[in-house]
């Protein structure tokens, strides 16, 4: 029987591309001011550029998505020509601005009513890849919150999934995890053993042949009575 559900964030529960163009943009705008020497060298588009470079450069930083931005931020203003002191404090000011801006999304429709309904049930956390702050995002229906910058490797990898299993003493058939993302998500759940569940909003064929979902929706609300057949199984 299914007791705790576990959550990613990003385009599972609200859409990730405006909240990450808005945070940039505000990172931006502190840099314009602050920073101005930035506007010689840089632009948002080769701004961003560089973070993907150096991701590739230090692979064993790349999902650190925190801390790969601040040094991002710090090697850009390093670049254009401030000191050590100076570019350590714009890059940790600047990246303050990006993950205040962060926090502001927009919820899928339903999406939070969907949750209350839930926990009512279940237990609930989340399973993230991201830098989104269950603190800041009105979830308080969410009993942990899991970021896969805090281990070795970001989902698929098994870390954040057996830290989940570890913090609640459950096993994995106890666990049914929800999300958007067919391997970071659907394929790193199952390779642990937890039940599956696809958010598939847009309609895709699934093109996996290592597993397959255990349930599919297509609407956020379609998901306490999906979840309560799924568990009148057991």
């Amino acid at each position: 029987m299914i007791k705790l559900i576990t959550f990613d964030l990003d385009n599972t529960l609200w859409d990730s591309d405006p909240v990450i163009l808005s945070a940039e943009q505000a990172c931006w705008d502190y840099l314009a001011q602050h920073y101005p020497k930035v506007l010689n060298h840089f632009d948002k588009i080769s701004l961003r550029k560089l973070k993907f470079e150096l991701a590739d450069e230090l692979p064993a930083l790349a999902h650190k998505v925190s801390d790969i931005r601040i040094y991002c931020l710090k090697q850009a203003l390093l670049r254009c020509g401030y000191d050590e002191t100076n570019a350590e404090q714009g890059s940790l000011d600047a990246f303050n601005a990006f993950i205040n801006e962060r926090q502001n999304v927009t919820y899928y429709p339903n999406a939070l009513d969907v949750l209350t309904r839930l926990s009512q049930k279940y237990q609930l956390a989340a399973l993230t890849n991201g830098n989104a702050n269950l603190a800041c995002l009105n979830l308080s229906m969410f009993e942990f919150g899991l970021n896969a910058e805090h281990f070795d490797a970001p989902k698929p990898a098994s870390y954040i999934f057996d830290a989940a299993l570890a913090k609640t003493g459950l096993t994995a058939k106890q666990v049914l995890h929800v999300g958007d993302h067919p391997e970071h998500d659907v394929y790193g759940a199952h390779q642990v053993g937890m039940h599956t569940l696809w958010f598939n909003q847009h309609g895709e064929a699934w093109q996996r042949s290592d597993c397959t979902p255990d349930l599919v929706v297509t609407k956020l609300e379609e998901l306490p009575e999906c979840i309560a057949s799924y568990n009148r199984q057991f």
